[in-house]
C-alpha cells in the first residue's frame, strides 16, 4: 500500500484514545515506580543547575503519592499539583467527551483574569517555596519545599 495523505489523517476520537491511552500507561508506569528510585524519571533539572525549586518540582513524586492514596504525601511533595489537579482532570473529561462523542475539539478560552491569576498564583508558590524558613513569621514556607 503506497504512503499518502490520507494515511497521517487523525481524527479528534483517535487522538483522544491515542492520549488517554498514553496518559494510563504513564499513570501506570508512575504507580510501579517510585520517582526517586527509578532512572528514567530524571531529577528536575531547573534544581539541578540552579539550585532553586520550580513549580514542578515534585510533580511525580506528588503523582505517585496520589496514585498510592496518600494524600499528605502528596501534598508534601508539590502542593500545588494536588490542588490544580482536579481542575485539570475536569478539563481532561471534558476535552475526552467532546472528542470522542462529537469528534471535534471544544475551543476553550480562558479569561485573562483567570490567566493572570494561574501565573500569579503559580509565580506567589515559586518565590514562597524558595525563601529560607528562618524569616520571621513565614516559617511555614518551608512546607511548600519539595
Amino acid at each position: 500500500m503506497p504512503f499518502s495523505a490520507h494515511s497521517l489523517d487523525s481524527s479528534p476520537r483517535r487522538v483522544a484514545w491515542l492520549l488517554a491511552a498514553l496518559g494510563a500507561a504513564g499513570a501506570g508506569v508512575l504507580y510501579a515506580s517510585p520517582p526517586r528510585q527509578s532512572w528514567y524519571l530524571p531529577a528536575c533539572p531547573i534544581h539541578a543547575a540552579t539550585g532553586f525549586f520550580c513549580p514542578g518540582c515534585g510533580a511525580a513524586r506528588s503523582l505517585h503519592a496520589l496514585l498510592h492514596g496518600h494524600l499528605a504525601e502528596a501534598m508534601d511533595a508539590n502542593l500545588l499539583v494536588v490542588a490544580l489537579l482536579p481542575a485539570l482532570a475536569a478539563l481532561g473529561v471534558l476535552l475526552f467527551a467532546d472528542a470522542v462523542r462529537d469528534n471535534r475539539v471544544r475551543d476553550l478560552r480562558l479569561p485573562s483574569w483567570a490567566a493572570f491569576g494561574l501565573v500569579a498564583v503559580v509565580t506567589l508558590f515559586t518565590i514562597l517555596r524558595n525563601l529560607p524558613d528562618t524569616l520571621p513569621l513565614l516559617g511555614w514556607v518551608g512546607y511548600l519545599a519539595p
